[in-house]
């Protein structure tokens, strides 16, 4: 793939290499494992580097180049290029070293899509050469998509990475202008959701905003979201089901006289906080899930006697009936 050789193993002061944000991909500090393997037995496989001036830039190996650093090393083993290749060289040696041995999250793959068609790399080279060595079909659409990752700040990025969100979930983010997208940065942020729970969360956010002809943004500044994101003594549970139940009205309005009454006859029941009652969606059903949080037996006692008290109420016979209307 490239025309440049390294020469033999050298050992390198670390204070001469450079820092290369072209072939650099990851999203994630060093792993604790990495830095213990190398504490131990110090950098088995020696990193690759190209020459420039008196610095040696990284083209692979930069994660133990930061477990060096941690570690306080004065030297690495490095195998030094001839000459420094091409950008797109660079990308490519980078991608085929770690080839079997590193898992990119669909974020980090789009980095690397942008940054080889940044190097100039044409598209249809990218998607015959480099998807494979992404794990990812050749398609054009995918490398399309990809590449979109680059209008999300560097903090939408990290924040879909570690949550593993991926593409098919996040691509949503690509109709919203820059607004749109600070604000679903600050709603994941906050509520860590995790795949299906996010992508419930966008979609209800888009399919409001396009039935309202109003903007993601806007339905996200609403007093009704902000309060419970910004009700710091909530837990991040309660803050999602409040956030979610609430998009849920907008973007079902002729479900929302009967969610209404279901969330009154709830409230009747006047459950303890540690109880959980969970309600069929979309009134698909009339089967109801109880789920009990306690730490001892006089608390599961408690709560079980509360639920024998709940079955005489008027309350419970309102909502059963609410959902059995509905079937």
């Amino acid at each position: 793939m490239t025309g440049t050789s390294k020469k033999q193993m050298e050992y390198i002061p670390l204070g001469d290499i450079g820092d290369n944000a072209l072939t650099r991909f990851s999203l994630d500090p060093a792993p604790e494992a990495l830095v213990q393997s190398i504490r131990e037995l110090g950098i088995t496989h020696p990193v690759l580097l190209a020459p420039k001036g008196t610095h040696y830039p990284i083209v692979c190996g930069h994660r133990r180049i930061e477990c060096a650093r941690l570690l306080g090393l004065d030297t690495v083993p490095a195998f030094v290029l001839d000459a420094t290749p091409p950008s797109s060289e660079s990308l490519k040696l980078n991608l085929l070293e770690n080839l079997g041995q590193r898992e990119y999250s669909d974020i980090e793959k789009g980095r690397v899509v942008h940054q080889l068609t940044a190097a100039g790399v044409p598209e249809a080279e990218i998607i015959k050469d480099c998807l494979p060595l992404l794990d990812l079909e050749r398609s054009k659409k995918l490398c399309v998509d990809l590449n979109r990752c680059a209008v999300f700040s560097e903090n939408l990025n990290t924040l879909l990475h570690r949550l593993r969100v991926p593409l098919r979930v996040f691509s949503i983010l690509f109709r919203w202008d820059e607004a749109g997208r600070e604000a679903a940065e600050t709603l994941l942020d906050t509520l860590r959701p995790g795949v299906n729970k996010c992508r419930e969360l966008l979609e209800l956010i888009d399919e409001t905003a396009v039935k309202e002809n109003t903007s993601p943004h806007e339905i996200l500044n609403r007093k009704e979201i902000q309060t419970p994101l910004k009700h710091a003594g909530l837990p991040v549970n309660e803050q999602y089901d409040a956030v979610q139940k609430q998009l849920r009205l907008w973007r079902y309005p002729v479900l929302t006289d009967l969610q209404k009454q279901v969330y009154k006859a709830i409230d009747q029941l006047k459950l303890d906080g540690r109880i959980k009652l969970r309600t069929p969606e979309n009134f698909e059903s009339d089967q109801f899930k109880i789920e009990l949080n306690f730490s001892s037996r006089e608390e599961l006692t408690a709560q079980v006697e509360q639920l024998f008290r709940v079955t005489d109420s008027e309350a419970l016979d309102e909502l059963i009936r609410i959902f059995r209307d509905m079937q």
